[in-house]
């Protein structure tokens, strides 16, 4: 199904793709890892006069035959850019529930990897994911596991030791989550990583790394 995915960038709140991403968002994260409404009427607001670091993806799957071809959303890919750290913030990245475990997640990571080792600036991607700790129930573990695993086999290191929270707003508690990096540069230190993390993540707002060893953990 990869060869005929298609990313495709939202560059204005008039795009008719805004609202199939913000569906996806809706029912692949829980509640307390979404941004408020406000902060996407912002976002979407600065996408279109071009002063925002963000950049929203969405996939599309081309289907048809005999001359007509329709496309549909596959997934989703929104990050941010920090030149000043060298790095990469990976806000959301999700597969529509029908087209899971056809390799579209890798697809996802593989392409996004591709756009940024045009910019040598750039050495790293940092992302968070969801602690093992805070399973709900046997399920969700798994499923948590499951992610882990996903992204290990990409590349991505879990820093175990950092003690963080995810903030979303003021609509929901700061969230314990594990603080995560995929190295753009192979000659990437831990000690430029554990930096990396102080720069990208201050304590600030409930949220933030709260206790930063000097091991960090990475696995």
């Amino acid at each position: 199904m990869t060869d005929a995915l298609l990313l495709k960038e939202i560059e204005s709140v008039a795009d008719p793709a805004c609202v199939e991403f913000l569906k996806l968002i809706e029912c692949s994260f829980p509640p307390d890892e979404i941004m408020a409404p406000s902060f996407w009427v912002r976002l979407l607001q600065q996408i279109g006069f071009g002063t925002s670091r963000m950049h929203m993806f969405v996939v599309q799957a081309a289907s048809g035959n005999g001359g007509s071809e329709t496309s549909s959303m596959a997934g989703l890919l929104m990050y941010e850019t920090q030149p000043e750290a060298n790095l990469v913030y990976l806000w959301y990245l999700a597969v529509a529930p029908n087209c899971r475990r056809q390799g579209i997640g890798t697809w996802i990571l593989n392409r996004l990897t591709d756009i940024l080792r045009q910019d040598s600036n750039y050495r790293a991607i940092q992302f968070e994911i969801e602690h093992l700790d805070y399973a709900t129930d046997d399920s969700h573990r798994q499923e948590m596991r499951d992610r882990e695993r996903f992204y290990q086999r990409w590349g991505a290191k879990i820093a175990r030791n950092i003690d963080y929270l995810q903030s979303v707003g003021d609509w929901h508690p700061p969230k314990p989550m594990y603080l995560c990096v995929y190295p753009l540069d192979p000659d990437l230190t831990n000690e430029e990583i554990r930096q990396m993390f102080v720069t990208a993540f201050p304590k600030e707002d409930g949220g933030g790394i709260q206790n930063l060893p000097e091991d960090i953990g990475l696995e």
